[in-house]
């Protein structure tokens, strides 16, 4: 093959590596914008107050316990009072097994993405909820597009921002916080323990939820 015919040729294929683009794009735009869990509302407080560049606060519910009272799913209800109680993260236990309750201790052993296992306190009353739903089935399965919506229609009813799956895990690391205060030790280590109770190896992993 000539010089000149394997330059054309090399052309020729980058330029339907090029034409490809657009339609490349095209199509991961619709994946990404095909998202069964809808985006936390704008309206009101901002769902993120910008700090730095790299720093944003996730906003919680203004009245989380009349959010919980307007969600008629049963399930969907028992999910919001556990992140609410215990700060739980939807995307680690949207499945919750029976295995992984401890009655004795009242907590729910929940492993992470990395693998790291840790147990998270309930109330008495919760976990007594909890256990009497997971006997009918042995788990408790949660899907996140309708916990989504059961939230953000719980959130038009009680006329308040919608605030995702995320908002009510901040509301906890707001009211944990408080209670940490009282203890004497600094801001920084009291946010390190908040962050450990939340499930975050990061000592500043619970930062984003405070004010």
């Amino acid at each position: 093959m000539s010089q000149l015919a394997l330059i054309l040729t090399r052309f020729k294929k980058l330029l339907r590596q090029t034409e490809s683009i657009p339609k490349k794009a095209e199509i991961l735009f619709k994946k990404k914008s095909n998202l069964s869990c809808p985006s936390p509302s704008t309206e009101g407080e901002p769902t993120q107050h910008f700090q730095s560049p790299k720093k944003y606060i996730i906003p919680g519910y203004e009245d989380p316990t009349r959010l919980i009272s307007a969600i008629e799913n049963p399930d969907d209800k028992l999910m919001a009072q556990l992140q609410l109680e215990a700060g739980l993260d939807f995307d680690w236990t949207q499945t919750i097994k029976l295995g992984q309750l401890n009655s004795v201790e009242s907590t729910i052993r929940i492993k992470q993405r990395n693998k790291r296992n840790f147990r998270i306190k309930l109330q008495d009353k919760t976990f007594r909820m909890l256990t009497e739903r997971m006997n009918e089935s042995d788990e408790l399965r949660i899907d996140g597009g309708a916990y989504c919506h059961s939230l953000k229609e719980a959130a038009n009813a009680t006329n308040q921002p919608y605030r995702g799956k995320r908002g009510l895990r901040a509301n906890f690391a707001k009211n944990r916080i408080k209670l940490l205060e009282s203890n004497g030790n600094s801001l920084d280590e009291n946010v390190a323990t908040l962050s450990l109770e939340m499930g975050s190896w990061k000592k500043t992993g619970a930062e984003k939820f405070l004010e």
